[in-house]
């Protein structure tokens, strides 16, 4: 029996992103905005880039095509896994994340995955 899906092992990348006092964001952020990362990529596949973006304040009514997660802050923050990379290819990718926030002492808190 043949295939045509070939097997990719799994590259990792990593970002730390620190954001000081969101709340302070969330307050001249309009709704429409978001705060974005810088981009990032695995070396062996510096085409594939990826951002993150944090909604701070973010009404879930208005339609996103992004697939947004809610960090439990209290505040209505949301935060996305943004793929930047071959826009122009055919290719499928699939990704899996794990995203951690921390606490105000700095210990890490799971967030997503």
């Amino acid at each position: 029996m043949f295939s045509d899906e070939s097997k990719m092992e799994p590259e990792n990348c990593k970002i730390e992103w620190k954001i000081y006092n969101l709340n302070k964001h969330a307050e001249y952020i309009q709704q429409d905005q978001f705060l974005t990362s810088k981009q990032f990529y695995n070396p062996k596949y510096p085409s594939v880039k990826w951002e993150l973006r944090l909604y701070p304040g973010y009404n879930l009514n208005e339609d996103k095509s992004d697939i947004l997660i809610y960090l439990n802050d209290g505040g209505g923050t949301y935060i996305s896994l943004v793929q930047v990379g071959l826009k122009e290819s055919n290719d499928y990718l699939k990704a899996k994340f794990v995203i951690y926030t921390l606490d105000e002492y700095g210990d890490k808190v799971y967030c997503c995955s």
